[in-house]
């Protein structure tokens, strides 16, 4: 093998392995600080006890005691897991509405994509120039049955032997 080839392999792994070592770090930090903010300072420094015996209770039983620092950061625990379930709610509706409005603007409401709008639109248009030029020759055949027949009319009237007229005498 080429002794500059090595150099450079040499210098990847080295590469490579750095950026393994920085993002293990970056995982590392990133836990930490998740950690820390589950992590709830107490009220105060000292643990307070309660004692939740009966007082009628056998005296040979050992007392239950609760520390009421553990059920503050319970509590708080729980209003920020309230609090994140509510935020992933939140997320997950915007998500759909973004979604469902997205979807929206690509289809229309016939449910076609852009391009099959365009070529329904292509033919709208081409059946409206249909329609128009066979409501323009159903117009012309009528004016030209109506001047066919007044012209019917006036060679009626010709033969009547009427004088001429000055359409007559110009031609």
């Amino acid at each position: 093998m080429d002794f500059q080839f090595l150099k450079y392999l040499k210098f990847i792994m080295l590469v490579f392995m750095l950026t393994v070592v920085t993002s293990v770090f970056r995982i590392v930090a990133a836990a930490d600080d998740l950690m820390a903010d589950d992590d709830i300072t107490p009220v105060d420094n000292s643990t307070v006890k309660v004692d939740v015996a009966e007082p009628s209770a056998n005296l040979v039983a050992p007392q239950q005691t609760l520390d009421v620092n553990a059920m503050v950061n319970k509590a708080n625990l729980d209003e920020k897991r309230a609090r994140l379930r509510d935020q992933l709610k939140r997320d997950r509706a915007d998500s759909k509405r973004a979604r469902s409005i997205r979807r929206n603007l690509e289809l229309d409401k016939d449910g076609l994509s852009a391009e099959e709008q365009a070529l329904k639109q292509k033919l709208e248009y081409m059946r409206g120039q249909n329609n128009q030029n066979q409501k323009s020759t159903d117009s012309a055949k009528k004016f030209s049955q109506w001047v066919n027949d007044n012209m019917m009319l006036n060679k009626d009237k010709k033969n009547d032997d009427s004088p001429p007229s000055s359409d007559d005498l110009l031609k």
